[in-house]
């Protein structure tokens, strides 16, 4: 039952990315949402089903009266759409699900976090508010475009089917329900909503303005030595090490440094695009690379050096372009002395730093090369990295931190071949952006390039939303450009 649910569910997320009508959209996600919900009522036990009981009665009633006002207001106010969903992208609040539970959730304790929650919620009125629109017809309806659509529907279905011969079905089918999937109806949303200049605005200011929040409250995590959510790990190293990393609101400080390095990289781009004082530019920077700095993540700072290059690349002139990369090669020379001095403040640490990721790629390349084709099945390396390459360290240890590597060898050659074909037509349907909206071409290329670059260092691509709700951008500005010139060059005019 669990293989068939998946099943149909990636049959319909493939329909949804590729529909070029709202009747098709429609049955896509009708199929997505069936086969999920099937999914996970086939992952619970009897016993976990949750019961019928008056409080589950009235949080229902509560919950189908919030989704009815939050979709009205949305289609009243559709512009408000992609700010609230950028805003609640990061947010994981400390609880998790209990079926049990009368209020079907408990506290996460430990400084746990819990799923993306207030995503979810916030997610359900704003695609019933996309879907009225479209079948309304008062955006028009176009289809997206295919270098970014058909290996995304090519990678999902497989990622799907994986769960038929997965070696871990419990691992792949949490992966689908709690991320591929959901992230499948933020794609939607996020390239059937218009944008316009407002709507550019808000995002850049609510990006910005949160990054800077969060920064402020890791800085400040620095100072007092005390932390909101943190693994066990994190704990540890914390207490033993010379080194106090900061997480912000969220549980890794990698994440944290990845979330400011975005907004980091948006200043630039609002700097060049004279659209900021030079002033106030600086503070934002001063307070982003404060709470970077203690975030003390390699794989975030390599992300903002390429990415800032990239940005300077795309917007700055000539002599622009010379100081950038002078620029650049300074930064790296200052990256490497400041290794070197946190080296010598714990060369232990350092080194068994180096074995641990050397180790994780070995191992995981070894699984790829023991399962090419269709590999061991999504979200199923950790554990079978751990039973076939190092049975003496638990799943948690034998994360892949290289995501090409990852793809491999859960979804073979055949995985590997989508995801990097989705990367290039990434990049073409970005220099299109570049071309004709130079400003939010190079926004959204810079803010994935930074995603890019920070998965091949940690672990960390398909599973964060901010992915999939960029590529959504991009393949719905791109739909809508291509869209606007249709009716130009029928008259005559020049597109």
């Amino acid at each position: 039952m669990i293989d068939l649910a998946a099943i149909l569910a990636g049959i319909g997320a493939a329909a949804a990315l590729l529909a070029r009508s709202p009747r098709e959209l429609n049955l896509g996600l009708a199929l997505t949402l069936a086969g999920a919900a099937w999914l996970a009522a086939s992952t619970l036990s009897g016993d976990a089903l949750p019961r019928i009981s008056p409080v589950l009665i009235v949080l229902l009633a509560v919950g189908l009266t919030g989704l009815a006002v939050a979709t009205w207001a949305l289609v009243r106010w559709p512009v408000a759409i992609l700010p609230a969903l950028l805003f609640a992208a990061p947010l994981r609040l400390p609880i998790a699900a209990d079926p049990s539970s009368p209020l079907l959730f408990e506290f996460v304790q430990g400084g746990g976090v819990g799923r993306l929650y207030p995503l979810y919620a916030m997610l359900a009125p704003a695609l019933c508010a996309t879907l009225w629109r479209a079948n309304r017809r008062t955006v028009p309806f176009a289809a997206l475009p295919r270098p970014i659509t058909w290996p995304a529907a090519g990678l999902l279905a497989l990622a799907t089917f994986s769960i038929i011969w997965t070696f871990e079905p419990v691992a792949t089918a949490d992966l689908l329900i709690f991320f591929w999937l959901p992230f499948v109806l933020l794609f939607t949303v996020a390239a059937r909503t218009p944008l316009d200049g407002r709507s550019e605005q808000a995002l850049a200011t609510i990006l910005i303005a949160t990054a800077t929040v969060v920064a402020v409250l890791g800085v400040w995590q620095a100072i007092s030595q005390d932390l909101l959510f943190y693994t066990e790990q994190l704990a540890v190293v914390n207490e033993r090490g010379p080194l106090f990393r900061v997480t912000g609101i969220f549980q890794d400080p990698s994440h944290f440094g990845r979330y400011l390095t975005i907004a980091i990289v948006l200043v630039f781009v609002v700097l060049w695009l004279d659209r900021l004082r030079l002033a106030w530019g600086a503070v934002l920077i001063a307070l982003l690379g404060a709470g970077l700095l203690f975030s003390y993540s390699q794989s975030s700072m390599v992300a903002l050096v390429v990415a800032v290059l990239a940005a300077t690349l795309m917007l700055g002139d000539r002599a622009a372009r010379r100081l950038a990369t002078a620029a650049c090669a300074t930064a790296v020379l200052a990256g490497i002395g400041l290794a070197v001095a946190f080296a010598l403040a714990d060369e232990q640490g350092l080194a068994d730093q180096s074995r641990s990721r050397y180790r994780l790629v070995a191992d995981t390349a070894a699984v790829a090369l023991d399962h090419p084709v269709i590999g061991v099945g999504l979200g199923a390396q950790p554990a079978v990295t751990q039973t076939e390459q190092d049975p003496g360290l638990s799943e948690d240890r034998n994360v892949s931190h290289t995501t090409p590597l990852t793809v491999a060898a859960e979804l073979g050659v055949l995985g590997l071949g989508f995801y990097l074909t989705l990367l290039a037509g990434t990049v073409v349907v970005v220099r299109r952006l570049l071309r004709e909206r130079r400003g939010l071409g190079a926004a959204l290329g810079a803010a994935l390039l930074v995603l890019l670059v920070h998965s091949f260092l940690y672990a960390g691509f398909f599973d964060n939303p901010l992915v999939w709700g960029a590529l959504g951008l991009t393949a719905g500005a791109a739909s809508r450009l291509r869209a606007d010139r249709r009716p130009a060059s029928r008259t005559g005019v020049p597109a």
